[in-house]
């Protein structure tokens, strides 16, 4: 994945969604994006990037399964992690899914360093993410309980669709040093 712009789909691994969509709309709701919100340039219901710091046993499966891909996907034994974010998104039933293009790039990115985001969808949707690259757009077909993996420079977002039940995703953005 070093270098190269593509999307890496990981095996399907269990939890309890129901249990998990309930703790992570609490979560969103007590836990909000900034400082700012609501008068931020966020989507309405994110959460604040320290997801992973929770004590919850569907997060914890979650958080060993996200750093185990990577230790496979990177070939490694051991992770060197300089920045691990990770954020809870939700759009409500007959909302919009408020898409706007971005990355996950920040300053602590260098030559030295991997960027990697991910995406883990948490209820069943037909919403999935669309990617622009400089040479092709592609659109991920989602699937509950799989991780998405991909370099953190390709511009993405939700697809812009009206959610027909509330939808719910989790997002990372890594940087590793090489």
């Amino acid at each position: 994945m070093v270098g190269d712009n593509f999307v890496i789909v990981n095996d399907y691994f269990k939890f309890d969604n129901n249990k998990l969509f309930k703790t992570l709309k609490k979560y969103i709701k007590t836990n909000p994006c900034c400082g700012q919100f609501p008068k931020c340039d966020h989507p309405k219901y994110q959460s604040d990037p320290n997801l992973f710091n929770i004590k919850n046993n569907d997060i914890d499966i979650i958080k060993n399964n996200y750093f185990n891909c990577l230790l496979k996907i990177l070939n490694k034994n051991k992770l060197d992690i300089i920045e691990n974010k990770v954020w809870a998104y939700l759009t409500l039933k007959n909302e919009n899914t408020q898409s706007i293009w971005h990355k996950h790039i920040t300053a602590n990115n260098n030559n030295n360093n991997i960027n990697i985001s991910g995406l883990l969808y948490i209820t069943e949707t037909n919403i999935g993410t669309e990617f622009k690259t400089e040479f092709l757009n592609i659109e991920i077909i989602p699937h509950i309980n799989r991780w998405f993996l991909w370099d953190s420079s390709i511009i993405h977002r939700p697809k812009d669709m009206i959610s027909e039940k509330d939808r719910i995703v989790i997002a990372t953005s890594t940087i590793l040093k090489i």
